[in-house]
């Protein structure tokens, strides 16, 4: 996740901003007490955080109808499962509330959407818009005002933190100039990320002898070890799941990844 969290006189300290290599997927954990600290509260709260003046023409209006609210989403530019109002009335069973936002011209089109959620946890208030805004990430002044105006929402409400996950291809185009543009206005990777750095796609409609010859030696390797030494791969069931989240918590404190409660993968 990325935190506009820059104290004034702070702008070089922004050293370990880092994208991940296909994709620039910026999440977070919920909040937790120690991701506190006085520069978070400084920033969404000092003057001196970054605004927009372009393109004002937009309005700012906040949607209540789901099916409206869908209906917008599917209008813009890769639009995210996170970004639905189902979601957000998932987020709610676990204490977050959704407030879902909309930049549209004059005449009516829809430019930009965000949901926007928030959590207060131990009297700390956390801002989080999951994989999103929903914007035309190329256009400069377009994600400028709304990174502007979503500043200006999580500190009406009060929250010390926001986060984003801008969903743009890291290391060219509009990726490499929001890049720059966050690093210099101060956002910073929050710690603990929740979400998948890297999206990979493979194609699956290759023959297994195909596969194979993309993968790397070692891989190979292992997969036909595991053959050798008897495992299978089958379909799981609903009795599965109870030996799946052991596997998966297991791993997640491995490999240093955060992860969710039974209840929640459940829900």
């Amino acid at each position: 996740a990325i935190d506009d969290r820059r104290p004034e006189g702070a702008a070089g300290s922004l050293s370990r901003l880092k994208l991940p290599v296909k994709v620039g997927r910026f999440a977070s954990r919920p909040a937790r007490a120690h991701c506190y600290n006085p520069a978070v509260s400084a920033s969404l709260c000092s003057p001196s955080a970054r605004t927009s003046t372009a393109p004002r023409e937009l309005s700012l209006t906040a949607i209540e109808d789901p099916a409206e609210w869908d209906g917008l989403l599917h209008s813009l530019p890769a639009p995210h499962l996170l970004q639905s109002w189902t979601w957000g009335e998932l987020k709610a069973r676990f204490g977050w509330t959704a407030r879902r936002l909309a930049w549209a011209e004059p005449a009516g089109a829809v430019r930009a959407a965000a949901q926007l959620l928030f959590r207060t946890e131990r009297g700390l208030t956390l801002a989080y818009c999951p994989k999103g805004p929903v914007v035309d990430w190329s256009q400069a002044a377009l994600r400028g005002r709304v990174l502007s105006d979503l500043i200006g929402q999580a500190r009406a409400q009060g929250a010390f933190v926001l986060k984003i996950d801008p969903e743009v291809p890291y290391g060219e185009g509009p990726g490499a100039a929001v890049e720059a543009e966050l690093r210099e206005h101060g956002w910073r990777p929050a710690p603990d990320p929740a979400q998948f750095r890297n999206t990979l796609l493979l194609d699956l409609r290759q023959s297994d002898e195909a596969l194979l010859a993309r993968m790397k030696q070692k891989w190979r390797y292992n997969l036909r070890l595991a053959q050798r030494h008897g495992v299978q791969v089958r379909e799981g069931g609903a009795a599965d799941l109870e030996m799946l989240y052991h596997m998966y918590a297991e791993t997640s404190q491995r490999d240093g990844f955060v992860i969710r409660s039974r209840e929640y993968y459940l829900d």
